[in-house]
């Protein structure tokens, strides 16, 4: 379960530019035509092609810009993130609610705060099994199922939320 937790947030990480719409972007690009796409987009596009007139505009433009990042993927990269949406597809619906508050939750961080999140995921990444386990298993003793709070720095300024 930790692991695909772990994938299910890979994928969130990975994908999430490709369906977040936020507050502070500049309004919409026009829509696109299915024609104007180039012939390797409606390929990886093909499934969405008789819902793709009716899409909104920002939809299509981050599907368009998805599949740009999908073709500029190796071989191992894409097998990597078929794996991670294979898994992430596999989720319960409360799961993935989850996932995407944890996301959120991310996305409100600082920079400074994210890079700190990141490199305390990465060291414990480097931890033997047993010593992940450990602490696992401290955090459940302490807290229960609760997530860990997200960091906060003491001197790093504190984004608002947007108006």
């Amino acid at each position: 379960m930790n692991n695909l937790r772990a994938v299910a947030i890979t994928v969130l990480l990975l994908l999430a530019p490709a369906f977040a719409v936020r507050a502070d972007e500049p309004p919409a690009a026009p829509g696109i035509e299915w024609s104007a796409l180039s012939e390797e987009q409606r390929q990886l596009l093909a499934p969405l092609e008789s819902q793709w007139s009716t899409m909104a505009a920002e939809r299509q433009q981050r599907l368009a810009a998805g599949s740009l990042r999908w073709q500029g993927m190796s071989p191992d990269q894409r097998r990597a993130a078929n794996a991670r949406f294979g898994m992430w597809q596999e989720l319960k619906p409360w799961q993935k609610e989850r996932l995407r508050r944890h996301y959120q939750r991310f996305q409100e961080l600082t920079p400074l705060e994210r890079a700190r999140l990141r490199r305390s995921f990465e060291r414990f990444r480097q931890l033997e099994p047993e010593e992940r386990a450990r602490l696992r298993e401290e955090w459940r003793r302490r807290h229960g199922d609760r997530p860990p709070p997200p960091p906060r720095l003491r001197d790093a300024p504190q984004r608002r939320p947007a108006d």
